[in-house]
């Protein structure tokens, strides 16, 4: 990867690991970024380019679906998903935060995906088939980086938020939000 930098990654439900790159200046902009997945005993597959920043990535296994965030394209998208072979095709723009740089993403068990705004200091939840919100998670701090559901009934949304150019505090902490209603779901191991 010259040039770039690994900024985000998670195993798929098969235990590939999906990651993506982009430029190593993130203050030029570049759309140099690349998607792919790590499978073992194979070579990396490519699964997307053209990206400017990589980030959230979630998948429904139920709906056969791979959701996965380019910041620079202010979205998110939805694939159609082929969990046998990882290759994914079809993208669907589902959910667009506006101004807001879409961020981090993780998935809950009803398959509603969450949705971290990096300068927007919320986390959207969003029913991905109608692109509807079903609530906004205000947080106290602007950067907000990305999501994961944890706690020994996985009903906690843990919250990463970051502190780039000195926000002040409580910027740079990680925060759990109760008292959602939901599980998440676990992750899954990667198998490289």
């Amino acid at each position: 990867f010259p040039m770039n930098r690994v900024n985000d990654g998670k195993a798929d439900p098969r235990g590939r690991l999906v990651a993506g790159t982009m430029h190593i200046d993130i203050t030029l902009s570049k759309r140099v970024g690349e998607l792919y997945s790590f499978e073992k005993g194979k070579p990396a597959a490519l699964i997307k380019s053209d990206i400017g920043i990589s980030n959230g990535l979630t998948w429904d296994e139920k709906a056969k679906k791979f959701y996965y965030i380019d910041s620079l394209d202010y979205n998110v998208k939805a694939y159609d998903y082929d969990f046998d072979t990882g290759v994914a095709s079809n993208p669907k723009v589902i959910f667009s935060p506006g101004t807001y740089l879409p961020d981090g993403m993780t998935i809950d068990a009803d398959g509603n995906i969450y949705v971290c705004t990096f300068t927007g200091a919320t986390v959207f939840k969003v029913k991905p088939s109608t692109g509807e919100v079903l609530l906004e998670i205000k947080m106290p701090c602007k950067q907000i980086t990305s999501v994961a559901f944890g706690g020994p009934n996985l009903d906690i949304l843990y919250v990463t938020t970051s502190k780039l150019n000195d926000q002040p505090p409580p910027a740079g902490d990680t925060y759990k939000v109760t008292g959602l209603g939901v599980k998440g779901l676990p992750m899954t191991k990667v198998q490289l």
